[in-house]
């Protein structure tokens, strides 16, 4: 829900038959509730606060795809999570990560998932 974030959102307001916002996870809950009512999401959003969401919530069944546009620092642990998970496309904003140990780490990951990050 921060900078990057929102231009990803913002996308799927002006084009609703390419992309939906499903869910967003942020932890500014100032800023979480109001990327929220944008897309009509504060259930969602409430129940994902700080966290990748359990795979049983029913949030999951909506996603196809996630855009992880967090602080860089945080990006190979959100992404090993979602993997785990069983997502199999995943977005991460550039740079991928802050090390190349967590670039191998993705991509040792998702080969393993039989999912595609980029």
């Amino acid at each position: 829900a921060g900078n990057r974030g929102t231009v990803y959102a913002r996308f799927a307001l002006d084009e609703p038959s390419r992309a939906k916002v499903v869910a967003i996870v942020d932890p500014n809950l100032s800023r979480l509730r109001i990327r929220s009512k944008e897309h009509d999401l504060c259930e969602n959003s409430k129940a994902l606060y700080k966290e990748v969401p359990a795979k049983d919530n029913e949030v999951w069944s909506q996603i196809d795809a996630v855009v992880v546009a967090t602080p860089d620092k945080t990006h190979c642990n959100i992404v090993l999570q979602l993997l785990e998970l069983g997502q199999k496309y995943i977005l991460v904003e550039k740079p991928m990560a802050t090390s190349e140990e967590d670039c191998r780490a993705m991509k040792m990951a998702a080969d393993e998932k039989g999912a595609v990050v980029s």
